[in-house]
């Protein structure tokens, strides 16, 4: 898959910006607060597997929440597992020699899809497909996630993607199902085996006592361990890293051993042509470690893919 056009509307710092990559590498270069940051993280929002995702007033040009943003991206070399998604698939036609894009097929354009990440006013980002003739139509996570998107970057990428959380690249490497009943004894074996100090039990059965005086037949109160709210118990799940005797949760590793970890899990996954945004590629590495990283990036889009530097 490739990008051939980027459409960014009051996305953070930036008003607006039309942007037609080219294949292989592209690396954004400039001083800091330029906006490189920006349009990768608008790439890797209008591609996110990840359900649900919130926006923050920050997000919207100059917090102005009421207007929205607009994240558009033209994706061509579509391969046959994206494109069987829909009875019938929703192309526009690209003509590369202009730069252009039109409803009308063309045998001298390429065919490509039309996705969007909106942000509303109540701070949430909806992503749809444009189609040429019916307006837009939902695009669900598991849409999504055919476009084969990697990212790598700062420490909230590697706290995000090193998790079981729904649609990060841990998650997409192990089968989730495989862990549930597994993470739903282990928590249950927590709460059976958690024992209070003598004045916490003391202090629960007081209270269950004065409950019961007005509550009667609801049970004795007790603490147990409980899920994030918004969260599932697989999400509790992350990699750790053990070398001897020490245990340490990759997010928590150095920045160098984060970046080499999530292209580790990126390149597991690539099936056909990917695309990678990775920030800051520098974090944490020595100099011929960024090298080596991205000759295999180079070797890991081939020809077909796409990477965002």
């Amino acid at each position: 898959m490739q990008i051939r056009r980027l459409r960014i509307k009051r996305f953070r710092g930036i008003k607006e910006l039309l942007w037609c990559p080219g294949p292989g590498l592209n690396c954004l270069t400039g001083p800091g607060d330029a906006g490189k940051s920006t349009i990768l993280e608008a790439i890797s929002t209008v591609l996110s597997p990840a359900p649900g995702r919130v926006a923050s007033e920050y997000d919207y040009f100059q917090g102005a929440v009421a207007e929205g943003f607009s994240i558009e991206a033209l994706v061509g070399k579509l391969d046959d597992e994206l494109l069987s998604a829909w009875p019938v698939t929703p192309l526009y036609t690209w003509m590369a020699s202009e730069q252009k894009v039109q409803a009308d097929p063309d045998p001298d354009g390429e065919s490509v899809l039309c996705i969007r990440a909106q942000g509303t006013e109540d701070l949430e980002i909806e992503h749809v497909v444009v189609d040429p003739s019916e307006g837009t139509a939902p695009l669900s996570p598991s849409k999504r996630q055919l476009f084969g998107l990697s990212t790598m970057g700062p420490a909230t990428v590697a706290f995000r993607e090193l998790r079981m959380s729904r649609g990060s690249l841990l998650e997409r490497n192990v089968d989730r199902e495989q862990l549930r009943g597994l993470i739903t004894e282990a928590m249950q074996a927590t709460r059976d085996g958690f024992q209070p100090p003598e004045d916490v039990e003391k202090r629960l059965q007081a209270l269950s006592k004065a409950r019961e005086a007005i509550a009667p037949g609801t049970g004795d109160l007790n603490l147990a361990m409980l899920s994030p709210r918004g969260q599932n118990l697989l999400g509790m799940l992350g990699l750790f890293s053990t070398a001897g005797d020490a245990t340490v949760p990759l997010f928590n590793a150095g920045l160098g051993t984060q970046q080499l970890t999530l292209f580790t899990l990126a390149s597991s996954l690539i099936v056909g042509t990917p695309l990678f945004v990775v920030d800051e590629l520098e974090n944490g590495l020595e100099p011929f470690r960024q090298r080596d990283l991205i000759a295999r990036i180079r070797t890991a889009i081939g020809s077909g893919g796409q990477a965002f530097l």
